[in-house]
């Protein structure tokens, strides 16, 4: 007899994880968590390459890819900032179209040779008809984007697609890209003295009058870092920006080393600022705070402690010397 062996359903496989990572609920949730992208070096470089606090600039990109849809870290990683304007990487911004929804078809393709070579980009918007976007080599030409080294030299027909296609995206979809509806690479193309953000231009007014030329003046210098010293002596200066306050750390760290310490007291402001532009000193600023405490705190007992031995009072003072009679002349 054939012994029949009951169906045994296979193993369930492991459970996928819902985790999605942590997601800030608060401002201050919102900064540590700036805090610990920016110290792991994980955010792009431009973040760091600029007069910008890299913690601010992580915060700013997590608060401009919530806007639209990603997640906090995806967010830091899909954008950068190019001369001072975000942009989004090219498949991060055709990511967020498809996930809202509202993407109902899209193709693309490139075709033709030498200058007449193009890409084409055609899209969809659900209940909408299709459109068609197109760049081309001679329109790369015309924006100077080829004869140079670099990815419209190494991989045209890619930097084609990705113009087509960001031309399309932003027309079809502007409520779903909202203020990043550039891509990083269209940016860095882009001259930095061009660069400007987009305002709409008022008629030119026909006049006679030959046309006016305004000289822009000259940027004024930043004014330097001051470290008071106290009554009667000039502050010592410093260059502005992060350097500078690291300099005057440094500076005050060894006016308490030398029996300086009030000078601490009389820059609690600029150490409020070194201890927030600068998150890494926090600690050692707090220490030079509780020296130049301690030291002064020392100092006024040393003082005390002089003024209770003084035993020299009026009273018990010896008798003044008779006065010499005055030189006959």
């Amino acid at each position: 007899m054939t012994n029949i062996i009951p169906y045994q359903a296979p193993a369930a496989a492991p459970a996928v994880s819902t985790w999605r990572g942590v997601q800030p609920g608060d401002f201050d949730s919102a900064i540590r968590m700036a805090q610990a992208i920016a110290k792991s070096g994980m955010a792009p470089k431009s973040y760091y390459q600029s007069d910008a606090d890299p913690v601010a600039a992580v915060f700013t990109a997590m608060q401009l890819g919530g806007e639209i849809g990603l997640s906090p870290m995806t967010a830091v990683r899909s954008i950068a900032v190019i001369n001072g304007l975000p942009g989004l990487y090219g498949p991060a911004m055709l990511g967020v179209v498809e996930a809202s929804g509202k993407l109902a078809d899209i193709d693309e393709g490139v075709e033709g040779q030498g200058l007449d070579r193009f890409a084409w980009c055609t899209v969809q918007r659900v209940g909408r008809k299709p459109r068609t976007f197109k760049f081309s080599m001679l329109d790369a030409k015309q924006a100077n984007l080829i004869g140079k080294r670099g990815p419209w030299t190494e991989y045209p027909d890619r930097m084609l697609l990705a113009r087509a296609r960001t031309f399309a995206l932003r027309d079809i979809f502007p409520d779903v890209l909202l203020g990043l509806s550039y891509s990083v690479e269209e940016l860095a193309d882009i001259p930095a003295d061009a660069v400007r953000e987009a305002t709409p231009q008022q008629p030119a007014v026909p006049s006679i009058e030959a046309p006016k030329i305004n000289t822009p003046a000259p940027a004024s210098p930043k004014p330097p870092l001051l470290v008071a010293l106290g009554d009667g002596w000039e502050p010592a200066q410093f260059p502005r920006g992060k350097k500078g306050l690291r300099e005057a750390m440094e500076f005050m760290t060894g006016a308490v080393v030398d029996g300086k310490p009030e000078i601490v007291g009389l820059n609690v402001a600029l150490l409020d600022q070194i201890a927030e532009h600068l998150p890494d000193l926090a600690e050692e600023v707090a220490n030079l705070r509780a020296a130049a405490a301690e030291a002064m705190d020392a100092a006024d007992d040393a003082e005390l402690a002089d003024d209770s031995t003084d035993d020299d009072f009026p009273g018990d003072m010896p008798p003044a010397p008779p006065s010499s009679p005055p030189l006959d002349h």
